[in-house]
């Protein structure tokens, strides 16, 4: 048993570490990303659709209203840059926090043939409106970009003096190491609109390889200098820092931010976020220098110390994205949400490498042990289902938390070691179940040997032995050495398989299990392989039955013109050791020991008490549905030291009857073993069972005769079987 576990053991490790080595090298490669990518989306849009932004952000979008309504105002888009300066006017007698433009100004407007390098009233209005409000910050875009003969002469380039930047040196120490962008070339704010800007903030995205924007990088680097993204450019004390876990942790303001080796942060989207359409600032606008006051569409102050995005949502512009919550996002969104998640505190925090590492072990461990532990299909099947389940509900509610959890590679973790596990229990333990199968078939009837070969098909190797307690059952049929003599050997083998074929489906439908055939002799047990706590009832119910299919047995010999037979039957309870013992060519399933032999002895007393069935007292006190019985005698069987009470069960006769001459029987051994010898004569003389009062008689009238001696303690000893 020990090497079989041992043995079992290696291979649980061999499916671990293959497993192990799949999920991970897969993982490693970057096949498992996508995948990866998409059970965020789910997670995001089952948690977060519901979720509103904080009310202090605000989000003004251009959208298909805005354009049309403006389009007979100031035709076409782009509008005229003094549209713009007329919304931070307007926005500005709110007092916003901020007014963000996700929208680039970077060449003057030009007017009537103008030089690009004039400053046209629309771009000065926008300029002063800017300076005036002191909260307006302009979008740029710092990038890397290929050398060609158009733009060599870009790349590169020094910054413009009085240019908004953030310099921190830990955040310099952060860009020039793991994630140093490379970033050669940048667009600017026309001149003088970055000067008269609060900041700049850098409105660069790029999707992730399935073209879905989930991330976005907060800090971008140009020679020396560092600019935030525009989702984090209103926000105070930026700070970065390296971080042990991979990639760099940022703390902006009194939020800690983790950023991968990239730099980019995962965006905790909303599904619903304060949004007005420009169309109806503008009217506001136009309503207020009208001194239409009472009425106004969007009153400045629903502004009041909001950060506001302004951008675009008119499909024309070209600014939708694809985010984890859908299609055809506004752009801005990606900005606002930074913005939103770092004010509320509200930022994902993705597990660390190490610890996915160990989750996937753990999985991986737990499904291979599981699955090899159990002997039902049900139950193999089940502990990849509940693992899988309990853990795709600790990273959904992981995610409520803010924490993400790897899910692909722990849930894959999982279904590659339960495949591993069922191909290898396919080609092992379903070549042993059909092993045991076929040599159990002798044994036990179909319906045992099904909960045989699924449950304890474990503790049938011919190394294994265990002790049991068992009821053991011998039936012999009186004299057939003498009939088989008399017989044809055709005409003796059709009763035997006659007989044994009648005697084994009573057997079988009392859940008993066939030992073997010994000539006439018929060996059984109770109590395995499947284990049973009524193994004493169900041998004594056989026992019966068996007695009663004698009168079958009987006719079909009477109608062949054959002489009937008797069978006695012994059975008793007790343990023994059990095993499917033999060698590697035969082996056979069953048990051995002392308690074997004296079931043994009990069949061969039944003919010598003239009981078709003696039992021990042992398997009598096992009974939970006791039957009346004669006391057959106290004897002391060959081979034994111990003297053992048997019993006959009353066959003749039931009910209250039985119950009286299991009474009667009783009083009569009691004033034996007294020595009461004239009482008991007259006891079992009212007995019907012929043999057993002859033989107490006579018992008797030798005691009468010749006393038994003073250490008599009534124990009749057996010389024979």
């Amino acid at each position: 048993m020990p090497a079989k576990h041992d043995q079992s053991r290696k291979h649980q490790i061999v499916i671990g570490v293959l497993a192990m080595t799949v999920v991970f090298g897969l993982d490693i490669a970057g096949g498992l990303q996508r995948l990866e990518w998409m059970t965020f989306d789910w997670r995001s849009q089952m948690l977060r659709t519901p979720v509103s932004a904080p009310e202090d952000i605000a989000v003004i979008l251009i959208d298909e209203t805005s354009i049309n309504a403006m389009n007979p105002i100031v035709g076409r888009w782009p509008w005229p840059r003094s549209v713009h300066a007329d919304v931070i006017d307007y926005l500005a007698l709110g007092q916003p926090r901020a007014v963000l433009f996700d929208i680039l100004f970077t060449e003057n407007e030009r007017q009537d043939g103008q030089s690009a390098e004039v400053t046209s009233p629309p771009d000065q209005r926008l300029i002063d409106a800017s300076r005036e409000a002191g909260v307006v910050i302009h979008a740029m875009q710092v990038f890397r970009d290929t050398a060609d003969d158009t733009n060599s002469a870009l790349l590169d380039r020094p910054l413009p003096d009085g240019l908004p930047r953030l310099a921190t040196a830990d955040a310099s120490a952060v860009l020039r190491g793991d994630h140093a962008s490379g970033n050669n070339n940048y667009y600017l704010p026309f001149p003088g609109l970055y000067q008269a800007a609060a900041g700049l903030g850098v409105v660069n995205t790029e999707p992730d390889a399935d073209g879905v924007y989930r991330r976005i990088k907060l800090l971008h680097g140009y020679r020396q200098a560092i600019f935030p993204a525009l989702g984090i450019a209103p926000l105070p004390g930026i700070r970065a820092r390296s971080s042990e876990s991979g990639g760099a942790q940022y703390r902006i303001g009194d939020t800690d931010v983790p950023v991968d080796t990239d730099g980019r942060y995962l965006i905790n989207h909303y599904g619903r976020v304060n949004t007005w359409s420009m169309s109806g600032v503008l009217a506001s606008a136009q309503q207020l220098r009208a001194g239409d006051v009472e009425h106004l569409l969007i009153d400045p102050r629903e502004f009041h110390d909001k950060i506001v995005f302004i951008g675009a949502s008119a499909a024309g512009l070209e600014d939708l994205k694809t985010t984890p919550l859908g299609s055809s996002v506004p752009g801005v969104l990606l900005h606002a949400g930074v913005a939103a998640n770092l004010l509320a505190g509200d930022v994902l925090w993705p597990v660390a490498r190490s610890v996915n590492a160990l989750l996937i072990i753990a999985l991986t461990v737990f499904t291979v042990a599981g699955i090899l532990k159990q002997k039902r299909l049900w139950l193999q099947l089940a502990v990849p289902l509940v693992l899988g389940l309990v853990y795709a509900g600790v990273g959904i509610a992981a995610f409520q938390l803010n924490l993400v959890l790897q899910m692909t590679a722990p849930l894959l973790a999982i279904i590659v070691g339960s495949a591993l596990c069922f191909l290898y229990l396919v080609f092992t333990e379903g070549r042993d179940k059909r092993r045991v199968r076929t040599m159990l078939a002798q044994y036990v009837s179909p319906a045992m040997l099904n909960a045989v070969v699924e449950r304890y098909a474990d503790h049938l190797d011919a190394e294994v032995g265990s002790e049991e307690d068992l009821s053991i059952l011998f039936s012999d049929i009186r004299g057939f050495t003498h009939l088989s003599e008399s017989l044809p050997a055709r005409t003796v083998v059709e009763i035997l398989n006659y007989y044994f074929s009648n005697m084994t489906e009573v057997i079988f439908s009392h859940d008993g299990t066939i030992d073997k055939f010994i000539g006439d002799a018929i060996m059984a047990f109770w109590g395995a392989p499947v284990h049973d706590d009524a193994h004493a009832d169900k041998a004594l119910r056989a026992a019966l039955g068996m007695h009663q299919r004698m009168a079958t047995v009987n006719r079909w010999l009477r109608e062949r013109s054959l002489p009937e037979i008797e069978i006695g039957i012994g059975i008793h309870s007790g343990n023994v050791i059990l095993g499917n013992i033999g060698s590697e060519q035969k082996l056979d399933y069953t048990i051995i020991g002392d308690n074997v032999n004296l079931a043994s002895r009990l069949e061969g007393l039944t003919k010598q008490y003239g009981m078709p069935i003696v039992i021990s007292e042992n398997l009598r006190k096992r009974l939970r549905d006791p039957l009346a019985c004669y006391v057959v005698d106290m004897v002391r069987v060959k081979g034994k030291q111990e003297p053992i009470c048997i019993y006959a069960p009353i066959l003749d006769h039931d009910g209250a009857a039985a119950d009286r001459l299991a009474q009667l029987s009783q009083l009569a051994f009691a004033h034996y073993m007294q020595q009461d010898w004239d009482q008991a004569i007259a006891l079992y003389a009212s007995l019907p069972a012929d043999v057993l009062k002859q033989t107490f008689a006579q018992r008797c009238q030798t005691y009468k005769q010749t006393p038994p001696p003073a250490d008599w303690d009534g124990v009749h000893t057996l010389a024979g079987k």
